[in-house]
């Protein structure tokens, strides 16, 4: 629940500590490393019984998703050239050496799906989180597990920034003077940290169905498209069909 305090500062109430600490260690990360990047500015994390209250700056404008059905096809490739940018400009941050996986200061690594699990080790890597990943089920077999897993590339990942949940309800765009629409904000960031290059391609679909009909996924930016990592993204959509009680 997203509540607008005043002209300039919203908070944000969770029952979910991690998530509301996640968000907050990203967004205090991005600030010092990437100020120029559109986020929301950090002002605190306060715990209120049993919810957690995010406070940050607000972001004026208008959802991707309110807006994305009117736009033509030139303004959609516009904000997907946008969005590239700013996702290169994202995953360029470096992974600190000898720290682990997942959310800035030793957050963890978290999986969304239908719920949400969190790792109970540090993760050093993508090999470690792919472990991670392929023990999330309780009904796959160890051999359908084994037969999924020997489908990923046999080289590691790269582990880059991520959002973990990059879709049009998480972007803000604005129209400005001269009519052309530009992305002022990326919002929602309780997933977000150092994760394998291909994990924000695979959390961009998660509202994916065979019934979608919104054309969004093709156009997908570059460093987040199903096209760049298709092998990943199929043997993800593979196995979370195993994750009946995720």
């Amino acid at each position: 629940m997203v509540f607008r305090l005043s002209e300039n500062i919203v908070v944000k109430a969770t029952g979910d500590e991690g998530s509301a600490l996640t968000e907050h260690r990203s967004l205090s990360y991005l600030q010092k490393h990437l100020p120029d990047f559109p986020v929301p500015k950090p002002h605190g994390v306060v715990r209120l019984n049993k919810f957690y209250l995010l406070f940050t700056s607000f972001i004026p404008g208008l959802t991707l998703e309110t807006v994305w059905s009117q736009l033509n096809t030139a303004e959609k490739h516009a904000v997907s050239s946008q969005l590239e940018t700013l996702l290169s400009t994202l995953r360029s941050l470096p992974h600190p050496e000898n720290t682990p996986l997942g959310g800035i200061q030793g957050s963890g690594c978290r999986d969304g799906r239908r719920g949400i699990r969190l790792g109970s080790n540090p993760i050093a890597d993508a090999r470690q989180f792919e472990d991670f990943i392929f023990a999330g089920s309780d009904t796959a077999s160890p051999l359908y597990t084994h037969l999924l897993r020997s489908l990923m590339p046999t080289s590691p990942a790269k582990c880059v920034f991520t959002h973990g949940d990059i879709r049009p309800a998480n972007i803000i765009v604005s129209r400005h003077s001269d009519e052309t629409l530009r992305v002022v904000g990326i919002i929602d960031w309780e997933s977000s940290g150092f994760y394998p290059e291909y994990w924000d391609c695979v959390k961009a679909t998660n509202n994916l169905t065979p019934r979608n009909r919104s054309d969004w996924y093709e156009y997908l930016p570059q460093p987040i498209s199903l096209r760049r990592y298709p092998t990943q993204w199929l043997v993800d959509r593979l196995w979370d069909r195993s994750m009946v009680n995720s």
